[in-house]
């Protein structure tokens, strides 16, 4: 049989061979930083732009929810009053979550639920004090209406012959 040959070598490849350290490219490491970093920015500038202008609808949508107000209040009729109030709400919430002149919402797309919440909060503690004050306008209208009928009872009674009142 003829034997396999085994090298018997040391594993020392001798000084030929040195192996140097190799630097790894950090390039991508500072780019990925420097990213991170402007995308920071980006969102912290955004987010306070979007803070902004929630900031000024909160202040506008407020004077126009009072000015509604004010005019259903200047309404003597309290079923006007309300047609007027339900339908001022709706142009409210039309002229700022609609498209413009421009073909853009007044609202930001990001800033549209909060800005949804801020209107139903205002316009919903508006309905409430109207609301109370509908209901006393039609009280004071039924009892109005109540004293007219009596008032006009007693003058058709004051005026009916004697032959018909009791005999």
């Amino acid at each position: 049989m003829s034997g396999l040959t085994i090298p018997t070598g040391g594993v020392n490849p001798g000084r030929g061979f040195q192996a140097q350290p190799v630097e790894v490219d950090q390039s991508g490491e500072v780019l990925a930083q420097l990213g991170d970093t402007m995308a920071r920015v980006g969102v912290a500038v955004e987010n306070d732009r979007l803070d902004r202008e929630m900031q000024r609808h909160q202040v506008d949508l407020t004077k126009d929810v009072n000015d509604l107000v004010l005019e259903a209040e200047q309404i003597g009729d309290p079923d006007a009053a309300e047609a007027h109030w339900q339908t001022g709400v709706q142009a409210l919430q039309s002229r700022y979550m609609q498209p413009g002149p421009e073909g853009r919402p007044r609202v930001s797309k990001r800033n549209q639920e909060r800005f949804q919440l801020q209107f139903d909060d205002l316009t919903n503690a508006a309905s409430v004090g109207l609301g109370r004050r509908f209901i006393g306008q039609r009280r004071a209208q039924r009892e109005g209406n109540y004293i007219d009928l009596v008032d006009q009872t007693i003058r058709s009674a004051a005026a009916a012959p004697l032959s018909c009142v009791a005999r």
